[in-house]
């Protein structure tokens, strides 16, 4: 498996303190997660966000941001296949 940092994907609003990773590996192909860390050198505990069956939104970026701000670590991935990790729905 190998993580690597990368650009959040476009026509997503960027919040403070979040980056945007990419895993690769045989099993999963290519995900994509929005990572958000509280400020300082940590450590953290760590939560990961799973989206539930309509897919990845807005909302579990900010999610993730807000867990950050009250001292938590927070992944979110965008783990359906072939999904572009877009956190672009506004129907939520």
């Amino acid at each position: 498996m190998e993580v690597s940092a990368t650009q959040a994907p476009r026509g997503v609003t960027k919040l403070e303190g979040v980056h945007w990773i990419q895993i690769k590996g045989p099993a999963i192909g290519r995900l994509l997660a929005a990572v958000a860390r509280p400020p300082g050198p940590g450590p953290y505990s760590t939560v990961v966000v799973l989206h539930g069956s309509h897919g990845f939104a807005r909302e579990y970026v900010q999610l993730a941001s807000d867990l950050a701000r009250s001292g938590l670590q927070a992944v979110a991935p965008c783990w359906f296949a072939g999904s572009s990790g877009g956190a672009g729905r506004d129907d939520q």
